[in-house]
């Protein structure tokens, strides 16, 4: 019981850390103070405690639902095939390289061709520049936080919840997969209208088909490998559009 708190506690620390990658990062817009009456350190802090009660629930469901559908952490879990597990996260990270450079392409061709989507990025170039995440927010934020959230915690209930109803492991895998995914993509929606104040349809559409897609791809990293499996696959989509902007030119 010791060693399952001391890993689950240290699957905990590992989300932590992309939420203070994100909040140090965080820009509070002077209306909000106003409003709120409250110091920016106030309101950081308040963020990052209503976010440390966020990852601790999902830590906890997935420590205590994960296993039960078959799914693996590397970090909570004592797992006898771990070597084998781990052989496998080329493939992963190939895959979320892939996905990275293949995001990067449609929207190069989307923002280039589709006139709502052109007309904005002509408006609102300088603030998608200064909204961009860091790369520490990308790689840690994205690549460990989200999926411990989503995958670890979202993915899992789901998963769980079905199965009690239908009980069938794999349709119920499947389905929690592709909730998870749509969720996923939705849950990007407040940082899109928070930073923009006229945002035309398909740029909605954009942020939830994209973002479900890659969902899909990390859900099912986590289903038949691991939980670190989808992280590594996550984060390297992040360094695959970055390859892509920095030396492609997209």
């Amino acid at each position: 019981m010791g060693s399952r708190i001391i890993r689950a506690l240290l699957l905990f620390a590992l989300a932590m850390a992309g939420v203070a990658t994100a909040i140090i990062n965080a820009e509070i817009p002077q209306e909000i103070l106003d409003q709120t009456g409250l110091s920016r350190q106030t309101l950081l802090i308040v963020s990052f405690a209503n976010n440390a009660v966020l990852v601790g629930i999902a830590v906890l469901v997935g420590a205590l639902l994960a296993h039960r559908l078959g799914f693996v952490s590397l970090i909570a879990h004592r797992v006898e095939d771990a070597s084998k597990r781990l052989s496998a996260f080329p493939i992963y990270i190939a895959l979320g390289l892939a996905l990275g450079v293949g995001v990067a392409f449609a929207d190069s061709w989307a923002f280039a061709n589709i006139a709502a989507l052109k007309d904005f990025t002509a408006t609102n170039m300088a603030q998608m520049e200064s909204s961009a995440p860091t790369l520490l927010m990308r790689f840690l934020y994205g690549g460990i936080t989200e999926e411990v959230l989503l995958r670890w915690g979202v993915l899992s209930l789901f998963a769980w919840l079905i199965w009690l109803v239908i009980r069938k492991q794999g349709a119920a895998v499947t389905l929690a997969i592709i909730i998870a995914a749509v969720l996923f993509g939705v849950g990007h929606l407040p940082a899109l209208f928070s930073s923009f104040e006229q945002i035309p349809t398909i740029m909605i559409v954009r942020v939830i088909v994209l973002n479900a897609t890659l969902g899909i791809a990390y859900g099912a990293a986590y289903a038949r490998n691991s939980l670190e499996a989808g992280m590594v696959a996550h984060a390297a989509t992040h360094a695959g559009m970055l390859f892509s902007a920095q030396f492609m030119g997209l």
